[in-house]
């Protein structure tokens, strides 16, 4: 006896539906006072200003991404494009496991970096837009853009990208004008880069150890980061000129290094961040 249609497409249904890939639930949490988030399931964090980059060619990106790292952005190094690869964090040049999204479901698209940010954290349906700025619980992500080159390589010519405006991947031409949205592997809140025993996501000086974490004019900037004493988040002439004429008293703010006078050692911190921001 043949089995029933509605038997069928029953069983059928529990087949694809044992197929599905498994995700753990999924939660990004703010980091660096918002300026990166963490996601959970992944445990990658993400940058979320997601136009940062400006639009540029697959090269123009990766010579991007260098550039953030030679500066320390947020005082890390080693910040990548977000993966295409259902692997995740695939150097450069490494393509396995890529779904094409534009030839396979949804379920299976959402299974790399850009996809699960897609589906899962901002909870996308093929063909949705998700441009623009989005925000998830204490989450904001500034100025999705449509088109995202990933950091995994297509052949010799081609690397894969990701569309926000639709919710699917594939690759393409390496001279495309695309964004580069980036994420480093694990959780910035345990990390603490300047050895102060404050993690960075809680530090006020990313760079500078100030385990004190005093902050006398409440700016969130630690005294010791924080030569910007007319906080125009710039480190300047104008900083100087005010350092000069508290020098030698107790003043709070212009004492750098919280030795209770404004002195030469608070002059050479101002130098060593001069024309650079606080922090």
């Amino acid at each position: 006896m043949l089995p029933s249609k509605t038997a069928a497409s029953t069983t059928l249904a529990l087949v694809l539906l044992a197929t599905l890939p498994s995700y753990a639930p999924a939660e990004l949490h703010s980091r660096l006072g918002g300026t990166a988030a963490y996601d959970d399931a992944l445990d990658i964090t993400w940058l979320t200003d997601a136009s940062a980059s400006g639009a540029g060619s697959w090269d123009d990106q990766l010579a991007w991404v260098v550039t953030l790292n030679q500066a320390a952005h947020l005082g890390f190094t080693d910040w990548r494009l977000a993966s295409m690869s259902t692997s995740g964090g695939l150097p450069v040049g490494q393509s396995s496991d890529i779904v094409d999204c534009s030839t396979i479901w949804q379920p299976l698209c959402a299974d790399n970096e850009l996809g699960y940010m897609f589906f899962h954290n901002l909870g996308g349906t093929t063909g949705q837009d998700l441009t623009g700025t989005r925000t998830i619980g204490g989450v904001t992500l500034e100025n999705i853009q449509p088109l995202y080159w990933s950091g995994t390589q297509s052949g010799t010519s081609n690397a894969w990208m990701y569309h926000f405006d639709i919710g699917f991947g594939v690759w393409s031409p390496r001279n495309g004008m695309r964004y580069g949205w980036v994420v480093r592997d694990g959780d910035v809140a345990l990390a603490d880069s300047d050895a102060d025993g404050v993690p960075d996501g809680d530090d006020n000086c990313l760079t500078i150890a100030n385990a004190d974490q005093r902050d006398t004019d409440g700016d969130g900037h630690g005294n010791a980061c924080d030569p910007d004493l007319n906080n125009d988040d710039a480190v300047n002439f104008l900083d100087l000129a005010l350092l000069k004429a508290v020098f030698f008293t107790d003043d709070q703010d212009a004492d750098l290094n919280g030795d209770g006078v404004v002195n030469f050692a608070d002059l050479a911190i101002m130098k060593a961040l001069f024309f650079q921001s606080p922090g």
